[in-house]
């Protein structure tokens, strides 16, 4: 999941930070909204009102910022991906964790 975000950033078809996501979401450019387990409630609370206004999908990634930054270089907890590929590859990428952490669950 760290890796695709980090080429989704490297192809430019990321935006990081809320400032930028709202802009993105606002000029129609976000196709996936993206958000860590510690993103602060106001922000979630802003983007949630946000992607149902504009009726885009927001997921929760099971990763803190801190994870992010590893990757990124930056403590960000939100982002919008505005290619459809990397949005295909993305939710591809949390189905394979979502099955991981389940069949792990289930293990113990």
């Amino acid at each position: 999941m760290l890796s695709n975000l980090g080429l989704c950033r490297r192809a430019g078809k990321l935006e990081a930070g809320f400032d930028s996501v709202k802009q993105a979401v606002i000029n129609r450019l976000a196709l996936l909204i993206l958000y860590t387990e510690d993103l602060s409630d106001k922000t979630k609370k802003e983007i949630l009102f946000l992607t149902e206004k504009y009726q885009i999908e927001a997921v929760l990634v099971p990763l803190t910022m801190d994870q992010v930054a590893q990757i990124l270089r930056k403590k960000i907890g939100v982002f919008a991906v505005t290619d459809q590929g990397f949005v295909t590859m993305l939710k591809k990428s949390l189905a394979s964790l979502s099955d991981d952490q389940t069949q792990s669950e289930q293990s113990n």
